[in-house]
């Protein structure tokens, strides 16, 4: 069964010929000839051609292969250094963080040391009412004991003074003794 397509394309062929359905004239037989050389040149040359233009294909294929990839690593690239600035961006925001807290440091400093200023000037000028007092209750004090003592001789008459002063004389003998 396989060769009854080519008996029958054989057949048909020699009818067609035969009753000259189908004339046979020079530019056929051009045709035929070219029609060979086509098919020995394709036989003999036709792997060298298609490798040489598969090759001109892959080179083709390769040079726009290579820009998109060219393209794709710069765009990759691209990506890489905007993660770096937005890394750099954050670590921005960082330091301003940081620069904030560290004002608000000084500020926390500054105005514990106006508190300690205030404190100082406070406690100074209490100091000074303090002193002022205990002054005022010396010398009141040393007031009243000069007045007192005052009026004490003015009450004593020269004869009571005398006598207070020999005996005060005693004591101070009996207290030296014991000693």
């Amino acid at each position: 069964m396989d060769a009854c397509p080519y008996v029958f394309g054989g057949a048909l062929s020699t009818f067609l010929l035969s009753k000259e359905i189908y004339v046979c004239e020079h530019e056929f037989y051009s045709g035929l000839s070219l029609f060979m050389v086509l098919i020995v040149g394709i036989k003999k040359f036709g792997p060298a051609v298609a490798k040489y233009l598969d090759k001109g294909i892959d080179d083709y294929e390769r040079s726009w292969e290579s820009s998109r990839t060219d393209q794709i690593d710069g765009l990759k690239d691209c990506i890489e250094h905007e993660k770096r600035e937005q890394w750099r961006t954050d670590g921005q925001r960082m330091i301003i963080d940081i620069k904030k807290e560290n004002i608000n440091l000084q500020l926390e400093a500054a105005y514990r040391e106006r508190l300690s200023v205030v404190y100082q000037e406070i406690k100074r000028r209490l100091d000074y009412h303090v002193q002022l007092q205990n002054a005022q209750r010396k010398l009141a004090q040393k007031q009243m004991v000069r007045w007192i003592v005052e009026n004490v001789k003015k009450s004593f008459t020269p004869e009571q003074e005398k006598l207070v002063l020999s005996r005060c004389i005693v004591d101070l003998q009996n207290l030296t003794n014991k000693n």
